[in-house]
């Protein structure tokens, strides 16, 4: 396994491990298709998550589970759990992600990344979740181990009550 440098490992001790509510699904669609992939993208209910990838061969959206089975003649993947680091990270940070990654990798965990401007975005499948969560949570060495990190609240639900940032709470 790669050791973590230094500034990723203090990147890591600020990490907070945030689970999207529900499950989502991959779906692809041919590029000419765009527009419409970026409608079913706002039809997404406010605090949920989802994501829009315009390569050259695909238009890959990220949905919640119901919206997706929707969406006409559209490839399927999943049901999958979307995990946030939450973090804002500086674009200049190089291998953040890796030490995540790695152990993911080395648990036999499937991951699609999705990386925003200020946070990386994992999707795991969703009977590997809870795992995932304990093996991508502050992977960094010499950090506080992932169980304490789920027990000391640093798992956040971005649904809370009353619409407002997340706040941390408990075991998830």
């Amino acid at each position: 396994m790669t050791t973590a440098s230094p500034a990723s490992r203090a990147l890591w001790a600020e990490t907070r491990l945030l689970r999207w509510p529900g499950l989502y699904r991959l779906v692809s669609l041919p590029c000419e298709r765009l527009a419409e992939g970026a409608e079913w993208v706002t039809l997404v209910p406010q605090g949920a998550f989802a994501a829009l990838v315009l390569e050259r061969d695909e238009v890959s959206l990220t949905l919640p589970e119901a919206l997706a089975q929707q969406v006409p003649q559209g490839r399927l993947s999943g049901p999958l759990v979307a995990l946030t680091l939450d973090l804002d990270v500086d674009l200049g940070v190089c291998g953040y992600l890796l030490p995540a990654a790695e152990r993911l990798a080395q648990a036999g965990i499937s991951i699609v990344p999705q990386c925003a401007f200020k946070k990386d975005h994992l999707l795991v499948p969703q009977d590997r979740a809870d795992e995932a969560e304990l093996q991508s949570a502050n992977p960094g060495e010499g950090a506080i181990e992932p169980v304490d990190l789920i027990h000391h609240g640093v798992v956040v639900d971005p649904a809370n009550e009353d619409g407002e940032k997340p706040d941390a709470k408990g075991p998830v």
